[in-house]
């Protein structure tokens, strides 16, 4: 049945003639790839951007201080130099939110759609209907858009570069064995080479309308849900990052709507502090894919306090560090540098070391 309304499609989309109408949607658009309003746009969205990350970095700078004045004060207390309340935390989180919200359409934000909407040329709205016709004549379906994302990986994989201006769908010099593949794979499914030759158009457009498409996203951002989805497969490096972080966070909490019935009771671990990769563990190696979904709380062993958030954090941090601990034997920096690491030849002195490489 949906191969039948597929092809239906098709043949609608063929007896309408709209392959007439791109040149004059691509010759619209040009006239907006350099619009002082929608340059304006991005410049906006750059310096929210920037905005963000610099607040994160200033944040977690004073975290630490935080942190490291209440360990010295602890001790000189001689209380247990647990984590400070949660609450510090969340605060260091706040200020990156609310400057990412700023023009994202989010509520509470600065700029809301309807705001950002009169930013924009009152003709390059009026051409969304015929950009949504456009991406979907080309990849109608979800399988088709998947079977692109999947073509993109496959070609990065094997060839370690991509060709922008071609979306990434075809090597940037390809091998003589590479073009037999292709040549094989062209015999062998005629219909993959057609789409993926869509995609490759699609991909142009995107890159060559890249100003215009991210004001119009920017402005509305659920459009990248729905109507310019195929973007996201096709183009994805035409999308500032503005809206792709827009889009990863609806996509959160989408999948977190989903899974909200089935979250189960929560993981509770006890660690010793200076146990805490032993610890973790074996109260985690059993633990099944569904059971990692839930909620963890953390219990530092002898030490007081309610874990609201803060203590997750701080295991993680501790886990995190733990894993690339030499006394385990797992891995070694690569080439001296300390934040890349190659697995350890002799990690086998560790008699749990495949399992050890499983948690990880």
């Amino acid at each position: 049945a949906e191969e039948a309304a597929e092809k239906e499609f098709e043949q609608f989309l063929t007896d309408a003639h709209v392959e007439n109408i791109w040149p004059g949607l691509d010759e619209a658009l040009t006239r907006y790839d350099n619009d002082p309003k929608v340059l304006q746009s991005q410049l906006a969205s750059v310096s929210r951007a920037q905005a963000a990350l610099e607040a994160r970095r200033e944040n977690e700078e004073r975290h630490r201080e935080q942190q490291q004045q209440y360990a010295r004060s602890s001790t000189r207390e001689g209380r247990n130099p647990i984590s400070p309340h949660h609450d510090s935390l969340d605060r260091v989180e706040r200020p990156e939110r609310a400057s990412a919200q700023q023009g994202s359409g989010e509520p509470g934000g600065g700029e809301g759609p309807r705001s950002a909407n009169r930013n924009l040329p009152s003709g390059l709205t009026s051409l969304l209907p015929v950009i949504e016709l456009y991406l979907i004549a080309k990849l109608p379906t979800k399988s088709d858009r998947l079977k692109v994302a999947s073509a993109r990986r496959g070609m990065v994989n094997a060839n370690g570069t991509t060709s922008p201006r071609a979306g990434g769908l075809l090597p940037r010099t390809p091998s003589a064995s590479s073009k037999a593949e292709a040549d094989e794979q062209a015999a062998a499914d005629p219909k993959k080479v057609e789409l993926l030759r869509q995609a490759r158009g699609v991909a142009t457009f995107c890159e060559s309308h890249r100003r215009p498409l991210n004001a119009l996203i920017k402005n509305q951002p659920s459009l990248l849900l729905r109507a310019l989805n195929p973007i996201v497969y096709a183009a994805p490096q035409a999308l500032d990052f503005d809206n792709k972080r827009q889009f990863f966070r609806s996509k959160l909490k989408e999948q977190s709507r989903k899974n909200a019935h089935m979250s189960g009771p929560p993981i509770r671990l006890h660690v010793r502090r200076h146990e805490v990769f032993v610890d973790s563990y074996h109260q985690l190696q059993h633990r099944k894919k569904s059971e990692m979904m839930n909620k963890i709380i953390v219990q530092f062993v002898g030490e007081e306090g309610v874990d609201a958030g803060g203590l997750v954090r701080e295991w993680f941090g501790i886990l995190a560090r733990e894993i690339f601990n030499p006394n385990y034997a797992l891995f070694l920096p690569a080439n001296g540098r300390p934040s890349t690491f190659l697995i350890n030849p002799a990690s086998s002195v560790n008699p749990d070391h495949l399992s050890f490489f499983r948690f990880c």
